[in-house]
This record gives C-alpha cells, structure tokens and sequence, in this order.
C-alpha cells in the first residue's frame, strides 16, 4: 500500500522528464545542426585581379531563408579563418591594393529568430592578386603651351614591351576618345578650341582568357587657341572701278596693334605680300581680283594668326582709246580774220562722253579769247565734239590737243591725250614765222647800211686828201670844173619848167694829167668826165 501511495508522485515525476526529454532533445538539435550554408559570389568573377582593383564579394542564403547578419571571413597564412566583417549587409568590397598574391574568403549568415547559431560556412572562394602591365609609351607631338585652331598633332600610345596588346584605349578627361586593336596607337588631330583638356591612353593585354588593363598613363594637357579677331581691311581711293597704271593703297588694320608682328595680304585667297599693315600697289588688267588680309599677333612668345578681314573687290580696265583731233583746215594754217574748226573724234560704243580741249597745255573754255564755241552738250553721247573758232587771231596760234572722259560703273574716266595739232594764225597773207623774220631784219638791215655808208665815206675822204697831196694839177682842174658848173646854173639848182636835163660831154680844156690810169683806147680815166648835173635852159624850137 506505501508502494501505490508513492504512484502519483512517479507519474508525476514521468511526465516531467517526459516532457524535460524532447526539450533537452530540442536543444541538442538547436545546438549540433545548423542552417543550411550560403553561396559566395565574386563580381567581376575574375580569377585573377590586379593591384588596386576592386573585388565584391555577395553571400547569398539559400532560398526561402531571411537572414539578419553576414559575416565575412579570410584565410590567413597559417591556414586559419580570419573574420573581416560582421553586419547586416551581404556584400563585401575588398580593395586589393594590399592583398597577398593569393587570397581566399568564406561567409556564413545568421538567421532570422535564431538562437545565435551562426549557419555553415560557404563553399571558399579564391582568387589571384598581380601587378599590372606597366603603363604604355605615351606621347604628343609637337610639344607646345597652347595651340592654334588648325594646327595638327600626332597622338602615340604604344606597350612599353613586347605583349599581346589586345585592344589600346584613347581618353580625353577621362573619356573613351577612340579604340585600335594594335599594338601601337598612332593618331594625327587638327585641332579646334573644344579638342582642349588631357589626353590619356590604356592598353590591355590577354593572359589566361582575360583582358588585363595595363596601368593608365600621366595626362598630358592640349590647350587650342581660337584664331585672333579679324581686321578690318579697306582700300583707298575707293573705287568701283580702277584704271590701269593707278595706285591703291591696302590696309590691313587690327583691333588691337599691340599684337600685330606682320600682316599678310591675299588675292583669290594667295598669299601675295607681308608687310607692316600697308601694301601699296600698282595695278594692271591682271590685277583685278578679290582682296583680303590678316594677321600676325605674339602672345607668350608664341605666333597667333588671325581670322581674314573682309573681302574687297578690285576691277581693273585699260582706259579708253587715245581720240583723233582734227583740224579745218586740215594744214592747221588759216588766215586772220577766217574760221577755224577743230573736232575731236573718239571711237567705240555711244557711251556718255565729256570732252576736252587743251591749247599749249591750258583747257580750253567757252570763254577763250572771246570767240571759242563749244559744239555738243557737255555729257553728249556723240563720238565726237569741236571746238569753232569764229575769227582766227594771233592768240590762236598754239599747240591743240584733246580728250574726252567716258562713264564706266558710275566713274568718269579719262581717256589719253591726242596726237598734237599746231595751229599757225597768217597776218596780212604772210606767214607769221616770215613777218617776225623780217621784224627783225629791218633793224640789222638798217644798222649795217649805216656802217657801210659811214666806212665809205671815211675812206673817200683819205682818198680825197692823199689824192690832193699827190695831184695838185688834178686838183686845180676840179676847181676849174666847179666854176664852170656855177656859170651854168647861176640862179637854181633845180631844173626850171619845162626843161630837161641835158647831159653833155666836155672835153676838158685842161693839160692832160701826167699820171693816172689809161683806157684801151689810150684815154686817161680822168680826162673824160660825164655831168648829169650841168643845167641848161631848154631853147623852144619854135623861138628859133
């Protein structure tokens, strides 16, 4: 009976460890069985990375299971695990710049409303850390502070060795420029202002199936500079038209002469002429073309050029023909008193003429000596125009010459003189070249008479007095003649009315001179003596 009392209390008792077994059970379980493993993933999923790259490790649980913290474990040297994180994020970012050559990492999770168990650890995920390929041969040639729109560079980018180069990479600030699939880059640009910033390149190479990128070279700085403003170019005398044989002037002027080191000059866009701002030029049929400039400014010790200016357009023509002047009449002599008519004659087309008269080099005007007639309006279309002088007078006599000016795009332009006309004025029918001759012959005339005459009569009287030394006998006859002429005409020495004058012959009643010159027939000169001086009172017949 004291054994069946005791019955209540062991079934008691039963059932509690009955029910303390599958709870002790339970935590044996809890405690020796673990949840499931998770995976663990590399991205990129590289076998091999190379210093300074990063790896990203992802552990997974499996699925259906939450889990509330990661832990993420490496393999030290020695064999054991070393946790490096612990958290709630299932990622890892590892940077390999310190890594070992060789490195392996595992995971585990905690899940959720555990105890603390952690989970089994993940499958070991390992991979290989290397230096990379030295950085390429990189280069930009010519070497300058700053370029000029325009200007051209050559860009190389090649392995430094002899590797498999399996694709090489061109950036501009950090940007993929260009790709080539050689082992050597090689690229020529023309620059413009937006090519400015750093250049780089990359290559890779291929090991073991992957591309590895060699280590990126030093940026190299291109800075391009816009051309320099543009100047203003201009052209002086301003014309629509120029003639053959004129000047022009060409400037070439910058915004800002502080820079300025030359100026270039261009026709049809060929260079023609560097000069200081100014080019003058002398022009000629095959000069006509269209015209511009630029410049040449320093900045940092460096050539800029400049924009070209404005584009001028220079035509250029031969003048018009030479006119004929003619004259009526056609000799160019004309009498005083008569007209005088002097046209000048252009040829070509009907154009819009005016024309001019020049006389020893002065223009002629309406006006001129009082008796010049235009003839034609001044702009007549005529091919011709004339001068009418109404009375010709000595003030006429000149050298003529014409020209005429024809209308070319809004321009006049003159024509080259004619040939020369010489016009000679007669005075009382004789030619003005003989009066002034004889002008002046009368006074040397004149003066010659006089000195003749006083000559002769100097000598006639050394005659007269060597000849009274010499002869007295002679000189006695003289003296009877002059009485006989006094006895003859006593009361006048003019004949009286109705007389003549009677020459007579007398013989000399004198002895004959001893000396003296003698005739053929034997007379002496000086005896015989012709009178036409001797008067005598004429006898009427009719008185006898």
């Amino acid at each position: 009976m004291e054994q069946l009392g005791y019955l209540p209390q062991l079934l008691a008792w039963c059932s509690i460890l009955s029910w303390m077994v599958p709870l002790e059970g339970a935590q044996e379980t809890s405690r020796g069985l673990s949840p499931p493993a998770p995976s663990l993933s590399l991205s990129p999923a590289y076998s091999i990375f190379f210093r300074g790259e990063w790896v990203h490790l992802q552990c997974s649980p499996p699925g259906g299971v939450r889990a509330s913290g990661f832990q993420f474990l490496r393999r030290k040297a020695d064999g054991e695990w070393d946790q490096v994180m612990q958290g709630t994020e299932n990622t890892l970012e590892v940077s390999t710049v310190h890594l070992r050559s060789q490195e392996a990492y595992v995971c585990s999770y905690l899940e959720e409303r555990s105890t603390g168990n952690w989970s089994s650890r993940s499958k070991e995920v390992a991979f290989s850390v290397t230096d990379r390929p030295p950085p390429p041969v990189f280069s930009i040639t010519p070497k300058r502070v700053f370029y000029i729109r325009g200007e051209s560079i050559d860009i190389t980018c090649s392995a430094p060795d002899q590797r498999s180069v399996s694709k090489i990479f061109l950036f501009k600030d950090a940007k993929q420029l260009s790709l080539i699939s050689t082992s050597t880059f090689k690229v020529t640009l023309s620059l413009n202002p937006q090519d400015t910033g750093w250049y780089s390149c990359r290559y890779w190479v291929m090991e073991s199936g992957q591309e590895i990128p060699a280590q990126e070279t030093n940026s190299i700085n291109v800075s391009v500079r816009d051309y320099l403003p543009s100047p203003v170019f201009s052209v002086m005398p301003n014309q629509n038209i120029y003639i053959s044989g004129e000047s022009i002037n060409l400037t070439c002027s910058a915004p800002n002469k502080h820079y300025v080191s030359l100026s270039l000059f261009f026709k049809d866009w060929h260079l023609i002429s560097t000069s200081h701002s100014l080019l003058t030029r002398r022009l000629s049929p095959q000069d006509g073309g269209r015209y511009s400039c630029s410049y040449i400014g320093v900045e940092s010790g460096q050539q800029i050029r400049s924009w070209e200016s404005n584009v001028l357009h220079v035509k250029v023509m031969d003048p018009p023909p030479a006119p004929l002047l003619e004259v009526d009449p056609p000799s160019g002599e004309v009498k005083e008193g008569d007209p005088l008519l002097i046209t000048c004659l252009a040829n070509g087309s009907n154009k819009e003429r005016r024309f001019h008269f020049n006389k020893d080099g002065d223009e002629i005007s309406s006006s001129s000596g009082g008796s010049l007639r235009s003839q034609g309006e001044p702009r007549d279309a005529s091919p011709n125009s004339s001068v009418s002088i109404q009375q010709a007078k000595p003030s006429h006599n000149g050298e003529f010459t014409c020209s005429y000016e024809e209308e070319m795009d809004g321009r006049w332009i003159s024509s080259p003189w004619s040939q020369k006309v010489n016009i000679t004025v007669l005075v009382q029918g004789s030619s003005m070249q003989p009066l002034v001759y004889a002008w002046l012959a009368i006074p040397l005339l004149i003066l010659t008479v006089a000195l003749a005459c006083y000559c002769w009569r100097e000598k006639k009287k050394r005659a007269s007095k060597q000849l009274q030394e010499s002869h007295p006998q002679q000189n006695k006859q003289k003296a009877e003649l002059d009485y006989l002429r006094t006895l003859a005409t006593p009361t006048a020495t003019l004949p009286p009315k109705d007389s003549d004058v009677t020459y007579a012959h007398l013989a000399s009643c004198l002895p004959k001179a001893p000396t003296g010159p003698a005739t053929e027939d034997g007379h002496n000169l000086e005896e015989e003596v012709s009178y036409s001086e001797l008067l005598f009172t004429r006898i009427n017949k009719a008185s006898k």
